[in-house]
């Protein structure tokens, strides 16, 4: 059976808030409060520091909160150690740009760059869901303060603020994610589909950075079709090997089982990971637990090819057709603003 996605499920453990949320939150509780329902978020002043939080209704109709950690968060620590910022600028110097494009960090994690000249953008095969507490940990507000200079000559303005911030003991999370094998396997430089990840005339520069981080990289520009689209429009680009697509797999699920969010008084790290490989969703697919970077080396699967190559002649016919009902398309629209513009002035 060849594997069409891969799910999997994972657990953190820590201890204290690693994520933080807008003080603006107090208006959720101070709206509460007015309904009746008091808690301990309720503020009158701008000094708060909540973590972030779902929300849900109660069995006595009261809102409640479990804290959470955001997707955005976790990528940031799947990713870390890549790169300490994503530079917009690279988007200037072409071998930086496309050192970055083929590295494992942009086939995985995903991009966008643009300036009015050009636009480069992949989606993340990556998916992973926020990390929601599982555990009945219960946080708090705990009041602390914090000096600073006194401005001089201002009586009113003291050199030490109260501060109000959410607290919490040892706190356990889980959440779901996926990898998508399609999104890996194929690297677009069309415009047709909006999904223009390369400039093609700069394929030599790329190819070099693809093969120094691909094992065995030898793929070629080309019309790529998806086997199972509806619609029968071929793509320009290059589509990876197997061999491509399972090492970048394992490298995303490396990537995940490293999770470590550290902070200054708090943290949460990955416990827990299993994976499912999926040929038929409807079936009833094995949970593989995954403990150690050996395990992950150790799966052994084969992927589903989703793109094939195109007849090149019939491309072109295609693409001929295309742009002629484009150009057809012009001409009629400024028909009609000729047509528009003349009756308004009789």
């Amino acid at each position: 059976m060849k594997i069409k996605h891969l799910k999997f499920e994972y657990n953190l453990e820590g201890s204290g808030i690693v994520n933080c949320d807008s003080g603006d939150q107090k208006y959720i509780w101070n709206r509460e409060s007015k309904a009746g329902n008091k808690n301990k978020f309720t503020s009158g002043n701008d000094n708060n520091k909540y973590s972030k939080k779902y929300y849900f209704m109660n069995d006595d109709g009261v809102l409640d909160y479990g804290i959470k950690i955001s997707s955005d968060c976790l990528r940031n620590s799947i990713f870390r150690g890549d790169a300490i910022a994503i530079n917009p600028t690279i988007l200037h110097h072409r071998v930086l740009l496309n050192s970055f494009i083929g590295s494992t960090l942009g086939l995985v994690r995903g991009y966008m760059f643009a300036d009015k000249k050009e636009t480069v953008n992949r989606k993340s095969p990556l998916t992973i869901t926020p990390a929601m507490q599982d555990s009945n940990s219960v946080s708090y507000m705990e009041i602390g303060t914090k000096s600073g200079d006194k401005r001089s000559g201002d009586d009113s303005k003291g050199g030490l603020s109260l501060r109000n911030t959410e607290c919490v003991g040892d706190i356990t999370y889980s959440g779901k994610g996926s990898i998508d094998i399609a999104g890996l396997e194929f690297l677009s430089c069309d415009p047709i589909f909006d999904r223009y990840s390369f400039n093609p005339d700069e394929y030599d520069i790329l190819k070099k950075f693809l093969s120094g981080n691909l094992p065995n990289f030898s793929s070629e520009l080309g019309y790529h079709t998806l086997k199972t689209s509806s619609i029968d429009v071929s793509e320009y680009g290059i589509k990876l090997s197997s061999e491509n697509v399972m090492y970048l797999v394992k490298e995303a699920l490396r990537r995940v089982l490293n999770i470590n969010i550290s902070r200054s008084t708090s943290y949460a790290k990955l416990s827990g990971l299993r994976i499912q490989l999926v040929s038929d969703v409807l079936g009833n697919n094995e949970w593989i637990d995954i403990k150690s970077m050996e395990d992950i080396d150790n799966l052994d699967f084969e992927v589903e090819e989703f793109y094939v190559l195109a007849d090149e002649s019939k491309v072109n016919d295609q693409r001929k057709v295309i742009e002629d009902s484009i150009k057809l398309g012009i001409e009629a629209e400024k028909s009609a603003k000729k047509v528009k513009a003349s009756t308004v002035k009789k």
